[in-house]
Parts: C-alpha cells; sequence; structure tokens
C-alpha cells in the first residue's frame, strides 16, 4: 500500500510538470484516481479476501461432553439464538445436530432444497439490479458468534416466488464424544427470505421468521437422520448422526 501511494503521488506529479497549468484538466484527473482505487482495491479484495478472512476469524477452544452431559444440562451452554456481529439476538435455532453434514445436505435435497453457493464479495452484485428475481439471489450473510454458516440450503415456497425458507447450519466449538467417536455439535436455524424492491435502485433479500409449521418440518427431517436424545428440562433436542 504505501510502494503503491508512493508511485501514484510520483505519477501525477510527472503528470502535472508536463502541461502547463492553463492545460490541466481536474475532472479527467479525479475520474483516473476514482478509477485507479476501484481497480487496484477490487483486484486486493478478490485475491486477499479468502486469506484475510480466514486469518482474521474468530479462535475457540473445543469443549467435549458425552450424551448424558449435554442432556444433563450442558445444552444450554450452546446459544438458543443466532448472535450476530453487534451482539444482538436474531433467529431462534430449532435443534442441534451432532454429525457430519452431508447426510443432512442429501436427505434435504431429496425434499426440494438446494444447497446455497458460498457467500462471497461478487454476490452482492446481484443486489444491485432491481429487476432480479429471488431465485437469482444468494442468501444474505448471516453471522453466528462471527462465523459463516458451514451449511445454507434454500426452498422456494410454492405459490409465492418472492419468498423462500432459508436453512443455516453453524458449527460450535462443542463435540459429543459418544456419538461415533467424536462429532462436532452444529446448531441449525430456518427463517424467510422475503424480496424487497426499493425505489427501482435495488433487490435484497430479507429475513423473516419462519412460521412453526416450517420449524416443525426442519426437526423432523432432521430426526429421521439420527438418533434422537431430548434435553431433561428444556425444550432442546440433540440429533446425533448414525455410524
Amino acid at each position: 500500500g504505501l510502494l503503491f501511494g508512493a508511485l501514484f503521488t510520483a505519477g501525477f506529479g510527472i503528470y502535472v510538470h508536463a502541461f502547463p497549468p492553463r492545460r490541466m484538466a481536474p475532472l479527467p484527473i479525479a475520474a483516473f484516481s476514482l478509477l485507479s482505487w476501484l481497480a487496484v482495491g477490487s483486484l486486493h479484495v478478490a485475491q486477499n479476501y479468502p486469506a484475510e478472512a480466514q486469518a482474521y476469524a474468530p479462535r475457540s477452544a473445543l469443549v467435549v461432553m458425552d450424551i448424558a452431559q449435554w442432556s444433563g444440562g450442558q445444552w444450554a451452554g450452546l446459544p438458543a439464538r443466532r448472535i450476530d456481529l453487534a451482539g444482538g439476538e436474531n433467529e431462534t435455532f430449532v435443534a442441534q445436530w451432532a454429525g457430519s453434514l452431508e447426510p443432512v445436505s442429501r436427505a434435504f435435497a431429496a425434499g426440494g432444497w438446494q444447497v446455497s453457493e458460498p457467500w462471497g464479495w461478487s454476490a452482492s452484485i446481484g443486489y444491485l439490479n432491481p429487476s432480479a428475481e429471488l431465485r437469482q439471489l444468494l442468501p444474505r450473510p448471516a453471522l453466528h458468534a462471527g462465523f459463516k454458516a458451514d451449511l445454507t440450503l434454500v426452498r422456494p415456497i410454492v405459490g409465492d416466488p418472492l419468498m423462500r425458507q432459508v436453512i443455516r447450519i453453524w458449527r460450535t466449538d462443542t463435540s459429543i464424544a459418544d456419538a461415533g467417536g467424536g462429532s462436532m455439535v452444529h446448531l441449525v436455524s430456518v427463517t424467510r427470505d422475503v424480496l424487497r424492491r426499493r425505489f427501482s435502485l435495488y433487490a435484497v433479500p430479507s429475513v423473516q421468521e419462519a412460521t412453526v409449521e416450517e420449524r416443525a418440518d426442519v426437526v423432523t427431517a432432521l430426526r429421521s437422520l439420527g438418533q434422537v436424545v431430548e434435553a431433561r428440562g428444556g425444550n432442546a433436542v440433540l440429533l446425533v448422526a448414525r455410524h
């Protein structure tokens, strides 16, 4: 960055020195500066964002427990709601899943769900198209405790092209020791996306709470994939993948 600034300043000096003051055009110089900044900034983001995001990702210590400890009350140590970057609480987690996400992805695909592409900076460009359809837009990135979702699934709502269901699953720092040799616990949420078009300038999906029936359907689908462990003293459900 410092080298680029020095070279850029030197270039300006050479350019200004080559023309008499009366022939200087401030608008082209300003336009050239803006285009240079956009080009270099875009290249920097495209090349370095994944590595920088990993380097600055929050770190946490692994917590290991068995199923008896979890159901005996330690399940309550995991968040009940998604926590955003500002520390605010958002949608409720409908279940905790211990195991690989591959069987979850396969099973929900059979039910009409599609795996959403990983979010990248280029995905936001589609939001600038006010005529974009909801199926053309990725769900907005939703962080939990600073982490991106490990798996995002989407399914359209029949009869309403402006709405869809979205499942997001985040990995926690908790592992169940006696779940097939050790399985990480994941937190599962389901919400609705509603397409909003503002002033004919952009189209952005807004997040809404899922209905009671939609949340129940997700839990029912997860139940068919694993061993269900009900928590004592609470309504949390741990679904342990079969091995």
